[in-house]
């Protein structure tokens, strides 16, 4: 059972979540009550709102884990404006027309971090006697990667290794 000096420590150190909470229920409901008298104030507004000042307030809760709170917080903005084009009505699509392009950009570099960071675990695992595990461990305490995914992503390399040192031997080489 949590106490409740537990529960106030967690609530400290993920604080993030509670305001993104009351921030997105807070803009749903100003953009389904509002009158849309200034549609492209209220769209400039929720579209800042959730696209910029979410992510920087998810950077500072979580600043400590380094590159991987930026690449975070930058998915997070890509996706805030995918969000954004339903919360917001299409008829006052106006400023998020002119920055889905955006998502594509920001969602392809994050992409391409998290290949960086495949390629590197494939690299390790061909090039060591590491057992699978090891190198997921290893892994896991350079990067901000959950330690299942680092397990699964390993043992599928140890896999192919062993497919590739196989085929070696079979060819002769």
């Amino acid at each position: 059972m949590l106490s409740h000096q537990r529960v106030l420590e967690k609530i400290n150190q993920h604080w993030f979540y509670l305001v993104a909470v009351v921030m997105v229920a807070g803009e749903w409901m100003l953009v389904r009550t509002d009158s849309w008298r200034m549609p492209l104030l209220i769209e400039a507004g929720v579209v800042g709102d959730l696209a910029i000042i979410l992510p920087i307030l998810y950077f500072f809760c979580y600043r400590q884990k380094g590159k991987a709170a930026i690449v975070r917080a930058l998915a997070l903005s890509c996706s805030a404006i995918w969000i954004c084009g339903y919360i917001i009505p299409q008829t006052h699509h106006h400023l998020l027309t002119s920055l889905s392009w955006l998502r594509y950009l920001g969602m392809a570099a994050v992409i391409l971090f998290e290949l960086r960071l495949m390629i590197s675990l494939y690299r390790s695992v061909f090039k060591s006697d590491e057992s699978a595990e090891q190198i997921a461990a290893t892994i896991v305490s350079g990067n901000d990667m959950p330690l299942w995914l680092a397990r699964l992503i390993s043992w599928e390399a140890a896999f192919w290794r062993k497919i590739w040192q196989w085929l070696k031997r079979m060819s002769g080489s």
